[in-house]
């Protein structure tokens, strides 16, 4: 399978656009589903950061790319590689609330989604009190 290329006209460099996606992909996936919500706001961030670039083919693929480097990787390592990508703490902001975006979509956020946004808010170095007021304005949103 031919890697899917993440380009955008947005300021974003491939591979943070890369580590972002990644993100929303492991929110996403936290509570061991990903739900038709959750994968049509995820579908739709990707389209929109990819200025709608990508092909529903491409996004299965690579979403099944995120699945067998999750399985392969483990997600701590996946986390800590985001991060350093990311590098900034606004980018990694950006990424965190992204990440709620998709797992708020179907209007509820599970323990294990609410405990993954918390290891990914702590993997990128932002506070728990952030991530938690974070994702208490998404609820409320």
């Amino acid at each position: 399978m031919a890697p899917i290329s993440l380009r955008s006209s947005h300021t974003l460099d491939e591979p943070k656009l890369e580590a972002l996606v990644e993100l929303m992909y492991l929110a996403a996936y936290a509570d061991g589903g990903f739900g038709t919500e959750e994968k049509r706001h995820f579908a739709r961030s990707v389209q929109s950061l990819t200025d709608r670039k990508v092909t529903p083919e491409q996004l299965e693929q690579l979403i099944t790319r995120l699945d067998a480097a999750r399985k392969a990787s483990g997600t701590a390592a996946l986390l800590e590689g985001a991060r350093q990508t990311l590098g900034s703490p606004s980018a990694c902001r950006v990424a965190l609330s992204l990440a709620i975006g998709v797992i708020t979509a179907d209007g509820a956020i599970s323990k294990a989604e609410r405990a993954m946004i918390h290891e990914i808010g702590a993997a990128l170095g932002l506070d728990r009190e952030g991530t938690e007021e974070m994702l208490r304005e998404e609820e409320g949103a």
